[in-house]
């Protein structure tokens, strides 16, 4: 038996994974929060223009992108602005970005559409049948060309095999 893992995917984004923040692993999920932590503190010092700091994108819409976004948005519109209090939580975005017709895939069709009211009724944007194209530094641009400048986006659309497991399947 070999259980070696996962790894993210990242073939949609070949060459812009640097630009994109994982969630597989409690290290992933420590450096999403300073990383969050610092958006917020560049924000408050002006540093950056603000909308572009206070944009998150998350990535994908199965459960694991469901959850981050709900998460992400309580930590940005309950918690955070308790100690950034210069920062109005109606400048933060949040916007979760599904590819599929809908979110929740693998899940009943109601639970996919309650999942989405919730998140909406809580300010979290919900896109879906929106392929992203590109990841860049600041920047995510969708298949149809629109553009979302934004420091961080979330990257949650799957896992595929350890590279050791595949290169014994031969399979890419």
């Amino acid at each position: 038996v070999l259980a070696l893992g996962s790894e993210t995917d990242t073939r949609l984004i070949e060459g812009d994974e640097q630009h994109v923040l994982g969630l597989k692993t409690l290290e992933d999920g420590i450096a999403l929060r300073n990383h969050v932590i610092r958006m917020f503190e560049a924000a408050s010092g002006g540093d950056d223009d603000p909308s572009k700091l206070l944009t998150f994108c998350v990535v994908g819409g199965g459960t694991n992108g469901v959850q981050t976004a709900g998460e992400l948005n309580e930590m940005v519109r309950r918690e955070l602005p308790r100690d950034y209090t210069a920062i109005s939580p109606d400048r933060v975005r949040v916007i979760l970005i599904q590819d599929d017709p809908r979110l929740l895939p693998d899940l009943h069709p109601r639970i996919a559409l309650w999942a989405r009211q919730a998140l909406e009724d809580q300010g979290v944007e919900v896109w879906t049948g929106t392929p992203v194209g590109q990841v860049g530094d600041g920047c995510l641009t969708l298949e149809d060309g629109r553009r979302v400048e934004s420091h961080s986006t979330i990257w949650t659309p799957g896992i595929v095999a350890n590279p050791v497991i595949r290169d014994l399947q031969g399979v890419e």
